[in-house]
């Protein structure tokens, strides 16, 4: 997707949305174990919980897991029709509850949705503020 101009990225973004809405139910189905949330800015995440023998054999079993747990998301992907779409923005280790939790987030291949949608934010209130502006010297 790196070589799509930012409109096509847009609009393929569009298309995910799209997907999501569409399949919101089947994603966030509790009843297929994969516990996946969808956020505001379309991002599919989850927290990972190894299971605790992992502990015993360290890190490299740890990864082993969450492969195959990608690869049930992406099963997921693959029946809901997003598997163009997304793909993985990060995978962190959450030291807080657990050694064995993992933050894994989903979301849309062609840009950072979160910083899209500050940017939009950011931009509209700029734009309201300078005709906020021009209003009040013109009146």
């Amino acid at each position: 997707m790196e070589k799509l101009s930012i409109f096509k990225r847009i609009r393929l973004f569009r298309d995910y949305k799209i997907l999501i809405k569409r399949n919101k139910e089947m994603i966030t189905d509790r009843s297929n174990g994969l516990n996946l949330r969808i956020d505001k800015v379309g991002r599919i995440y989850t927290i990972f919980s190894c299971p605790d023998e992992v502990s015993k054999y360290g890190m490299e079993l740890a990864e082993k897991y969450i492969k195959e747990y990608i690869s049930s998301v992406d099963a997921l992907f693959v029946e809901t029709g997003l598997t163009e779409y997304v793909g993985i923005r990060k995978i962190d280790q959450i030291i807080e509850f657990s050694e064995l939790d993992f933050l894994i987030v989903f979301g849309f291949k062609g840009f950072d949705t979160a910083k899209f949608y500050r940017n939009i934010i950011i931009l509209s209130i700029l734009l309201i503020a300078s005709i906020s502006g021009i209003l009040l010297f013109l009146i």
